[in-house]
């Protein structure tokens, strides 16, 4: 099975074809893996003649729910950078070109802005009709991604043994080992004289966000609610209802400077009881959005996050995928304040 640095290759190889008929390109050397202000940069790619200096950033799939990792990236990634992968539609062209940020995709559409010397090519529309890209990497899949969801909460789980691991995660210890072994291909992994190290923990966060939105927050079944109950989070007893709050309700907890408007709960054995208590009914609008928690235990998390909070990992990846512009800003807050640490 290819790694997610194999798929990268793969995409950009297939994107420069295009940028080359495109411009009048003869070569381009990349470096990988650039390492600047305590981040990895995919790559940094620099062209004969007309463009400049391009640092990379590569995503396998581009959905609307993900773009506002990217708009929290931008800031952290030097200029200029462009942002490469499989293919970007119509709607999210434009979106990216109202952003300022320049991408090339492996349809041959691209967006593409320099002031020195002056060059300017926007094209889209274009289908998607090359070989195929495997989307992802087994390690940023459902039941990996259930252990990388542990091994991120706090820093020393990597040295837990694996049993400990799987335990936790709810997965098969088999599983732990695989995330383990895909971990140490990738770069991910080395071994200190305490124990296992993960490097570049803030590049698996990016990765982790963009993989449980599209792999892993589907799977647990969704679903929404109403209830005439106000406040109910004051007066519920969470611990006992097995419940864990994330999205916009977990986020001003954490922050104090959201607004929530719609609860997002990862709930485990009490849904009866929860669903008894607050004499929840199912409507597409409700203000309680209802998840499967996908873990049986957590190590405990930095930072001093209130009980019944959900880790700051998986509450930012919430405020990702429900986007708008507030939110986006909150999980920046929530990045810089319990994560990038």
């Amino acid at each position: 099975m290819k790694t997610e640095y194999q798929i990268e290759r793969e995409i950009w190889q297939e994107a420069l074809i295009h940028l080359k008929q495109a411009l009048p390109i003869r070569q381009a050397r990349i470096n990988w893996e650039v390492h600047v202000n305590k981040r990895v940069i995919d790559a940094i790619v620099r062209f004969d003649g007309l463009l400049v200096p391009q640092y990379l950033m590569i995503k396998g799939n581009l959905r609307p729910e993900t773009i506002a990792g990217v708009m929290i990236l931008k800031d952290h990634i030097p200029k200029p950078f462009l942002l490469v992968t499989k293919h970007v539609t119509l709607p999210i062209a434009k979106r990216l070109k109202t952003m300022g940020i320049q991408f090339l995709d492996t349809a041959g559409n691209m967006f593409i802005e320099q002031n020195d010397p002056r060059v300017f090519i926007y094209i889209v529309g274009n289908k998607y009709q090359g070989k195929a890209i495997t989307n992802r990497a087994r390690l940023f899949r459902n039941a990996e991604l259930r252990v990388l969801f542990i091994l991120l909460c706090q820093k020393d789980a990597i040295r837990k043994p694996y049993r400990e691991i799987a335990q936790m995660a709810g997965v098969a210890l088999g599983t732990v080992g695989n995330t383990i072994n895909d971990l140490r291909e990738h770069g991910h992994i080395s071994n200190m004289r305490s124990g296992r190290c993960l490097n570049r923990r803030m590049n698996l966060v990016d990765k982790w966000a963009d993989a449980f939105v599209e792999e892993l927050r589907p799977r647990l079944n969704p679903r929404c609610f109403t209830t005439e109950e106000r406040g109910w989070w004051k007066n519920t007893d969470i611990k006992a209802m097995d419940i864990c709050i994330g999205g916009e309700l977990a986020a001003e907890e954490l922050t104090g400077y959201l607004h929530p408007e719609v609860a997002t709960v990862y709930i485990g054995t009490g849904f009866k009881m929860f669903a008894h208590a607050l004499k929840l009914r199912k409507d597409e609008n409700g203000s309680i959005f209802v998840l499967d928690k996908f873990w049986n235990t957590l190590p405990e998390v930095e930072g001093n996050t209130p009980d019944g909070i959900a880790p700051p990992l998986l509450v930012y990846a919430d405020l990702l995928r429900d986007g708008g512009a507030r939110n986006v800003e909150v999980a920046g807050m929530i990045r810089e304040q319990y994560i990038d640490k």
